[in-house]
């Protein structure tokens, strides 16, 4: 699955920028119906492998352009926080699908398909959404469609009294041709110039903040939590599990009406730094002698970890896209 995040992040950035954002959402919703219906029609581990592949690009897809598409259609005050409502939302999905699966596996251990059915919920839920929102005002006027460019800001800023659509279309108009004048100027039209220059420094500064959570223990506490605790030693690791969940749904909150008051490089650079000293006292409870003390010591770090990961991934993100812009 991994392997598909990275291939749909890297391949559908450029069906984005050809095509538009909403293009990009119809096309990674078929990819995860496909991933769906090979999930449950699979009966081998080939099958199955096709069916988590898919599922992965299809996540990957939707990881690098919904948070993109908010950049471009939030206004700047509130920009942090609809972006760490994507963290929300995320982090609360993956909480539930938690209990739900311990709850399956406590009755009904063997019936892995009904969870597998209930995605086509999601999916349906996913359609709507996508089928009402508009197209990004940003790339509209990058692709020349600037009477749709308008219709999308009248609709995301409906009920605005005294509203100037033409100024605002004009603020985005002058930022595209001056982003356009600068690049010919420079010579870096090409995708590839975000490796050069001032842009390189840029590029490596978001591609750190999401290499930084992997080295800090994401996967290995986010996606296998339960397993880790469990191969820790620790009593009852789901409950251990659904603990530091909800722990990390209450800083995501407290992170969504704060990031844009305190600053998001302040919150993601100390929550980081929180989530890898985290790591080094697990680590050294890992090798010292087993007591109920150093038990509850580790379930300690462990909540201390799981508050900021994802949060400080997605500020630190959204601060480098404005810097670009």
């Amino acid at each position: 699955m991994s392997v598909g995040q990275i291939i749909g992040m890297v391949a559908l950035s450029f069906w984005t920028v050809r095509f538009g954002r909403k293009i990009a959402m119809y096309t990674y919703w078929l990819i995860l119906v496909a991933s769906i219906i090979a999930e449950t029609r699979a009966r081998s581990w080939e099958g199955w492998l096709i069916g988590k592949l898919l599922a992965g690009i299809g996540v990957g897809c939707l990881q690098s352009t919904i948070p993109a598409y908010i950049s471009e259609c939030a206004p700047p005050r509130i920009r942090g926080g609809l972006l760490m409502l994507y963290s929300f939302w995320w982090t609360l999905g993956s909480f539930f699908a938690q209990v739900a699966l311990n709850s399956l596996n406590t009755d009904n251990p063997h019936n892995y398909l009904n969870p597998l059915y209930s995605q086509w919920a999601q999916i349906g839920l996913m359609l709507i959404v996508y089928i009402i929102i508009p197209e990004s005002p940003a790339w509209c006027v990058t692709a020349g469609k600037m009477e749709r460019a308008k219709k999308s800001l009248l609709y995301l800023n409906r009920g605005i009294d005294n509203y100037d659509v033409d100024k605002q279309l004009e603020i985005i108009v002058l930022n595209v041709e001056h982003e356009r004048a600068l690049s010919i100027e420079q010579r870096r039209e090409k995708w590839y110039n975000i490796f050069r220059g001032v842009d390189s420094r840029r590029t490596v500064t978001t591609l750190w903040t999401n290499l930084s959570q992997q080295f800090i223990g994401l996967s290995l506490f986010g996606t296998f939590g339960t397993y880790f605790f469990q191969q820790a030693g620790l009593k009852n690791p789901f409950r251990i599990k659904v603990i530091t969940s909800s722990i990390q749904i209450a800083t995501v909150i407290v992170v969504v009406f704060s990031a844009d008051r305190l600053g998001r490089r302040y919150i993601a650079c100390c929550g980081t730094t929180l989530s890898w000293l985290a790591c080094v006292a697990i680590g050294v409870l890992g090798v010292a002698p087993s007591t109920n003390a150093s038990t509850y010591v580790f379930i300690l770090f462990a909540c201390l970890w799981s508050m900021f990961p994802t949060n400080a991934r997605l500020l630190l993100i959204s601060s480098s896209s404005e810097s670009l812009c």
